[in-house]
C-alpha cells in the first residue's frame, strides 16, 4: 500500500507478486573521455621498448554507476548500498550519488620490452 498518491514505486508486501520490470531505475548518463598515449622505442630490429601512459576518465566526471567499474565480483553479491538503493522507503532510494562510488579519474602507465 502506498502512504502517497503520487508514489511510483512501493515496497510489495509479503506473498506479493511485484509488478515493476527490470532495469527501471534510470541512471544518470554516463560522460567518460579515455586517452591513451603510447611511445615506441626501437633498439634492433627485433627488440624494442614500448610506454603507455592510459588517462581514464580525463574529465573527472562523477560517474554514479550502479556496481563497480574496476571490479567483478560473484553474482551472488549485493552489497547493503545497492540494496538500500533499490528499496523505496530507503532515504537512498533511486539516488546513486548517495548509493555508489563517483568513479573518478584514473591514470595507469605501462612499460613493455620485446624481444
Amino acid at each position: 500500500m502506498a502512504n502517497s498518491s503520487t508514489a511510483q514505486y512501493i515496497t510489495a508486501g509479503k506473498g506479493a507478486l511485484a509488478t515493476s520490470g527490470r532495469n527501471t531505475l534510470a541512471t544518470r548518463p554516463i560522460d567518460n573521455l579515455d586517452v591513451t598515449a603510447g611511445k615506441r622505442f626501437n633498439f634492433t630490429e627485433r627488440t624494442r621498448l614500448e610506454f603507455q601512459a592510459q588517462f581514464l576518465n580525463v574529465l573527472n566526471h562523477p560517474q554514479f554507476t550502479p556496481g563497480l567499474l574496476n571490479q567483478v565480483d560473484s553474482i551472488g553479491f549485493t552489497g547493503a548500498a545497492a540494496t538500500n538503493y533499490l528499496k523505496p522507503s530507503n532515504a537512498i532510494f533511486n539516488r546513486p550519488d548517495q548509493a555508489f562510488p563517483s568513479n573518478s579519474r584514473t591514470l595507469q602507465m605501462a612499460l613493455k620490452f620485446i624481444f
